[in-house]
This record gives structure tokens, sequence and C-alpha cells, in this order.
């Protein structure tokens, strides 16, 4: 089964299990994003949930000292999503980043050797706040950062898309004239 067929172009005489397994795997991974299916997304994230699940773990159970589990949580573990950010649809990312964001805490708790039930609501807020503004700096990821992500990688590949394909700059100026004739 090396041709995975468009889940659009699955054929109606297939049973409904036949036809979700394609929908599943139709999908593949791209200079590691995934790209593909509402389900095949959804549970790549899935899968790699458990993968930073893992090196949470390392994490937790390293010999190393406090200082040095910090520093890698803040330096290295906290920045493995930041990629996936830029290039995977926020609306697939909210439950993969809370469930990130708790595995930071969590690495904080063992650090602090206390459980992450033991923080005040303000404590974990603020071990995600940049260190600017007193906290951590383990970014806040579920909040905005997903559609800021999102949007500042379009926002920097659009020269490089205009240039490749000018209709496609023609189409957006022709969509701003639009959007700015309708609000005068």
């Amino acid at each position: 089964a090396n041709v995975v067929l468009h889940p659009d172009n699955i054929p109606s005489s297939w049973e409904l299990e036949e036809t979700t397994q394609m929908t599943r795997r139709y999908g593949v991974t791209c200079l590691g994003t995934p790209i593909g299916s509402d389900c095949f997304i959804k549970e790549w994230l899935v899968s790699k949930d458990e993968e930073l699940r893992g090196i949470q773990q390392n994490l937790i159970l390293s010999k190393s000292t406090k200082q040095s589990k910090m520093l890698m949580l803040r330096y290295c573990f906290s920045q493995k999503v930041n990629y996936l950010c830029r290039t995977v649809n926020p609306e697939f990312m909210t439950s993969f980043l809370q469930n990130f964001d708790r595995m930071k805490l969590e690495v904080v708790a063992s650090i602090a050797e206390c459980e992450e039930e033991d923080f005040a609501p303000f404590q974990s807020i603020q071990c995600l706040m940049h260190l600017r503004d007193g906290g951590l700096g383990l970014q806040h990821l579920s909040h905005r950062s997903k559609e800021s992500a999102y949007v500042a990688s379009v926002v920097v590949c659009l020269p490089g898309l205009c240039e490749l394909f000018p209709h496609f700059r023609e189409g957006l100026h022709k969509d701003w004239l639009q959007q700015q004739s309708s609000e005068d």
C-alpha cells in the first residue's frame, strides 16, 4: 500500500473504517513538520508529545545539579516546540502546547523538590513569564505565542512567495484594495 489516496478521492463504496484509516494515514513529515489530513496532524502531535514526555523525564531524573537542570530546561527543553509553533496551524496546537507548558512546570517542581500542584496559580504563571517581567523565562506558549509565531512565519515568507509567484502579490494587492474600499 504505497499509494495513499487523498481523503476527498476515497470511493464512497468503502467502509467507514477503511475511510477513517486512510484519512489518518494521509500525510507526511516534511522538514520536521506534519503535513496532511487533520487526523494525521493530530496523531503526529500526540506522538511528539510522548517523545517530549520522555525527554522531560530524562531531565527530571538526571543526576545534574539544580542549576544545570534549570539551564537545560530554559535553554534547551523549553525551546523544543518553537519551530512547530511557526509551522503547524495554531488550531491544532492548543492542547499540545498546554501539555508542554505543564511539562515545563513539572520540571520546575522537581527542581524545587515539590509537586506542581503545590504551586499557587500565580506561581505557575510566573514560571512561564519572561525574565524581564520577574519570571523564569520558560515561555507561556499556550497563551498567545502560537498565533504570533505562525503569523510571523507567514510574514517572513511573504516576500519570497511574492517573488516566486507574482500573481500571488497581485491577488494580495487586490484583496487589500477591496478591503480598503469596503471599509470606506
